[in-house]
């Protein structure tokens, strides 16, 4: 997993980003503006022609992506992600958040299930989606988030 975390951090290089020091918890990172490398690789990952032109990520786009989050500032990452869903942005681009947002849930990283459980707004509203792949992934992401036997239904907005 060390490997893992030097080689991101390592891409990361292109986008001004470069390895600082190493600590007992992992990589440090030095950004000139805090949470922008983080809102482009969550645009990046999010765009409906990036990370694969199909609605749903790949499997090595998402652990690709959670790989590189460990080395990030994780609440900038899942601020870029929440502003995604309440953006004006593609059902695509959405859809691909929600992924996102499960993926990570299922990770080791700390605070994301906290983060939403917190701020279950931009996900519910996914819920009311014309897109029915949206409104499936939503209610996979809260079942996930409130656990897997909660009737999501009672999120619906009226």
């Amino acid at each position: 997993q060390q490997q893992q975390q030097q080689q991101a951090v390592q891409g990361l290089e292109g986008w001004g980003v470069r390895q600082r020091s190493r600590s007992r918890s992992g990589s440090k990172i030095e950004r000139e503006d805090a949470g922008a490398f983080e809102q482009r690789l969550v645009d990046e990952m999010c765009n409906s022609g990036g990370a694969g032109a199909g609605a749903r990520p790949s499997k090595v786009a998402l652990k690709d992506f959670v790989v590189k989050c460990q080395s990030l500032d994780t609440e900038c990452v899942l601020h870029a992600l929440e502003d995604k869903l309440l953006s004006n942005d593609t059902w695509q681009a959405k859809l691909k958040a929600l992924y996102v947002i499960e993926a990570l849930l299922h990770s080791d990283i700390r605070g994301v299930e906290e983060y939403f459980t917190a701020n279950p707004t931009a996900v519910n509203q996914q819920l009311s989606s014309v897109q029915t792949s949206v409104r499936s992934q939503a209610e996979k992401v809260l079942a996930v988030l409130f656990d897997e036997g909660v009737d999501v239904t009672v999120w619906l907005p009226f």
